[in-house]
């Protein structure tokens, strides 16, 4: 009769399961196990030992985990509560889960693969444990229920896009100083940037540290909380392309604006048709490749032209109209 070895998930003793019937039940503590058949082919290609092997009761059997990595969750509910061996969340492995929206993942998980929560649409809520080192690569793209974020200080790097998309996160906390990844596409067309919260169209409040969102505001296209008043003389344009209006090359603008260009006539007539054309613009083209080039191009040089001019990028407050 063909047995698998395993290991009992629920008081470590050794398993036969009975692949042929495929089921079996624990001698130690009497779990009761069904028999994944995708385990027994990962053990016998990669020649995984038996005490690293699990198969899962029948209330876990939708997670596919082998040595402390999930590779697929395959169920249909709402609320999940990943096992607490796990320890990497595997790539793809909760693609495209629609009926997802409540994960918990527990303290021991070190890494979320690239794409492991991408596409769950009905994601709402997710807990990111300390001791989370990596988010990898659209580890969370596409999660447009998404309301909220916590990083927790433990995380070391953010993937490219890893929150793309998460058109309704609106708030994101982050506790450390990862490392951002930027990507960037070669086409035809030139130079295109992706950023971590790249298409995060409601994203307006990120606590962070201060060096932190100085070094990464363009970077990550992270849209600031704009201070009140200060709405209706935005940097429209610069807004579009650094991704928030208290960004750091939008603070040099928003100075050079006020401290020059509004003290002559000449300048004042220039802020004056900048305004009237701009959010025109911005809402045509905005979000176009060529648009974002073309601009990102001149205000890169015009940034660093009034960085060298002694143009600050600290904080600034816009003064009374």
């Amino acid at each position: 009769m063909p047995f698998q070895k395993a290991k009992c998930t629920n008081c470590g003793g050794p398993l036969e399961v009975d692949r042929a019937a495929g089921t079996a039940r624990c001698p130690h503590c009497g779990t009761a196990y069904l028999y994944d058949r995708e385990t027994n082919r990962y053990y016998t290609t990669n020649h995984i030992s038996a005490e690293v092997v699990h198969v899962h009761g029948e209330d876990r059997r939708d997670f596919q985990i082998r040595a402390g990595r999930l590779e697929k969750y395959n169920g249909m509910s709402a609320v999940v509560e990943i096992p607490s061996e796990v320890t990497i969340i595997g790539e793809d492995a909760f693609r495209g889960c629609t009926a997802l929206e409540q994960v918990e993942i527990p303290q021991g998980v070190k890494v979320i693969g690239c794409g492991a929560f991408a596409q769950c649409s009905s994601l709402g809520r997710v807990s990111l444990p300390e001791g989370l080192v990596k988010i990898g690569d659209n580890a969370f793209a596409s999660c447009r229920s998404l309301t909220s974020l916590r990083i927790p200080q433990s995380v070391r790097r953010i993937g490219r896009t890893a929150f793309q998309h998460c058109s309704a996160l609106s708030a994101v906390t982050i506790r450390g100083e990862p490392r951002l990844d930027i990507d960037s596409d070669f086409s035809s067309a030139g130079l295109h940037d992706r950023y971590v919260f790249d298409d995060c169209e409601s994203l307006h409040s990120i606590d962070a540290p201060e060096t932190w969102k100085q070094e990464n505001a363009a970077h990550a296209r992270c849209l600031f909380q704009p201070m009140e008043g200060s709405r209706k003389r935005g940097c429209y344009i610069a807004t579009a392309i650094y991704g928030g209006y208290d960004c750091p090359h939008v603070r040099v603008l928003r100075r050079w604006r006020d401290e020059t260009l509004c003290r002559g006539l000449i300048g004042r007539a220039f802020v004056r048709i900048y305004y009237a054309l701009s959010p025109a613009l911005v809402r045509r083209w905005g979000r176009s490749g060529p648009f974002q080039r073309f601009w990102r191009w001149i205000l890169d040089r015009l940034v660093r032209a009034l960085n060298h001019r002694g143009v600050s990028d600290a904080p600034y407050t816009d003064p009374e109209p």
